[in-house]
């Protein structure tokens, strides 16, 4: 078994009491040691009116495995391991891409009670389905990519790479025969010495006569639309962990392009909208 204590956070302002460190148990021996679990914030969190909440967020490092699908409960425990409250969760969905050795793969769980927060000593994470298989040799990240020319510059000790793992091109949204669709599978990398804690990208995709194809939303990010622009996707969230130096990500990308056939679709071009 491994237990990990997180870092400290910032108190919260306007909350009963500041967030209280809660130290996270991950029974490995239950799955092998194929991967490997890390705490980066775990907190306990009493709100007025006799509430809390907790959030883990964490990653797990991918082996000498492909991982293609894990499922893991999250318990709140007391003394004499008592549980007062749990939540299963997916930590990395089975129809996600897989994860490759050196792959991390980010998650973040909460759990919020409408009840007086009992005495809580320790979270446990234990996992319920994983999913995976060996891998031997070196993990290709893919053929890296050059990034077009934008407004934002890199801060000083800011780096990273972004490779292309795969590229999926198919025909109808949910039901739309009209609209095609562009999943971009991108590798990304932290290689300079700070840790990223937000990144985001835009792409623009051409089509086999060379000019930009619109992009639209399909039937479900169309209610989102007033927070994200058809062509935006983020490289690192801010409600993930933050991309460490040397740190590797999977991400993906889907495009809708409405009136469009797959074979229409001719490629595509990235380029950076921020940075923290």
């Amino acid at each position: 078994m491994s237990k990990e204590t997180p870092p400290q956070t910032e108190t919260v302002a306007a909350r009963k009491t500041g967030p209280v460190v809660i130290p996270v148990e991950f029974p490995l021996a239950e799955v092998g040691d194929d991967f490997l679990f890390a705490s980066r914030s775990s907190v306990l969190t009493r709100y007025d009116g006799g509430k809390y909440g907790y959030e883990l967020l964490g990653t797990i490092l991918a082996g000498p495995v492909t991982i293609s699908g894990m499922r893991a409960k999250l318990e709140l425990l007391g003394n004499d391991e008592k549980v007062f409250a749990e939540h299963e969760f997916d930590i990395l969905p089975s129809h996600r891409s897989a994860a490759v050795a050196g792959d991390s793969i980010p998650f973040r769980v909460l759990i919020f009670k409408e009840e007086q927060a009992p005495e809580i000593v320790e979270a446990r994470l234990t996992s319920l389905l994983f999913n995976h298989s060996s891998f031997s040799g070196e993990a290709e990240p893919g053929k890296l990519l050059e990034l077009a020319s934008g407004d934002v510059n890199l801060p000083p000790d800011y780096d990273f790479q972004l490779w292309e793992r795969n590229v999926l091109r198919s025909k109808g949204s949910l039901g739309d025969d009209t609209m095609a669709l562009l999943k971009l599978i991108l590798t990304l990398e932290n290689t300079g010495k700070r840790q990223i804690k937000f990144m985001k990208f835009q792409a623009s995709v051409t089509g086999n006569d060379g000019e930009a194809i619109p992009l639209g939303h399909n039937s479900i990010s169309k209610h989102f639309s007033n927070r994200i622009k058809p062509g935006e996707f983020s490289g690192v969230s801010n409600i993930q962990a933050p991309l460490l130096p040397g740190e590797r990500r999977v991400i993906e990308a889907s495009f809708y392009m409405p009136d469009t056939s797959p074979e229409d679709v001719a490629g595509y071009e990235l380029k950076l909208l921020g940075v923290e």
